[in-house]
């Protein structure tokens, strides 16, 4: 729990959120994974399951379409679209440990790196995956990964294809879910 705490308080706050159901026998001594994602945390249970899975279906949906105003944003280089789906207190910190605390101080960062040509040569393929996790029906977790081919560094020369995980915590707020934390990482090469 320590580790989680450096990166963001809010992902520290979600991991707790979590911790206590991982593996926790239910009632008929499955274990807690066994059953529905929201029914493990009180939405519903017995006859009613039906319409939880629907209401799951729906909100992992809703969760998804947060990442099309981030890739859109990156495409068009549109920082304003970029940030739409954050929440006002973000917490944002990309692969090489730049950090951004709100998004009025995300969408000012990523207008700058938007500037930066050799950071926006190449392009994204999409996501490789896209997990969602609901800690509870109104956080959830989006692991994703996409891979960056033929952005460069500073002197122009092209990077080897980045491999970057993105982790998002949302939060729905007022009906709407919103991007409360971001964790970008990359893998690197293992020798």
């Amino acid at each position: 729990m320590r580790f989680a705490f450096v990166f963001s308080s809010a992902l520290c706050v979600a991991v707790a959120a979590f911790a206590p159901s991982v593996g926790a026998p239910s009632a008929g001594g499955a274990s807690a994974d066994a059953r529905p994602t929201l029914a493990r945390h009180g939405v519903a249970e017995g006859p009613a399951l039906n319409e939880t899975a629907t209401n799951e279906a729906a909100a992992r949906a809703e969760v998804l379409a947060t990442l099309e105003s981030w890739t859109r944003g990156w495409a068009e280089r549109d920082a304003a679209l970029a940030v739409a789906d954050y929440a006002e207190d973000t917490d944002w910190t990309n692969a090489f440990g730049d950090r951004f605390e709100g998004r009025d101080a995300l969408q000012e960062g990523l207008a700058f790196i938007f500037s930066l040509d050799f950071v926006m040569a190449g392009n994204s393929e999409g996501e490789e995956y896209a997990d969602v996790r609901f800690l509870t029906p109104d956080i959830a977790l989006i692991r994703s990964k996409l891979v960056r081919k033929g952005q460069q560094f500073q002197d122009g020369e092209t990077r080897p294809d980045r491999h970057v995980h993105h982790l998002r915590v949302l939060e729905r707020r007022a009906g709407e879910w919103k991007i409360i934390s971001h964790l970008i990482s990359q893998a690197q090469e293992k020798r």
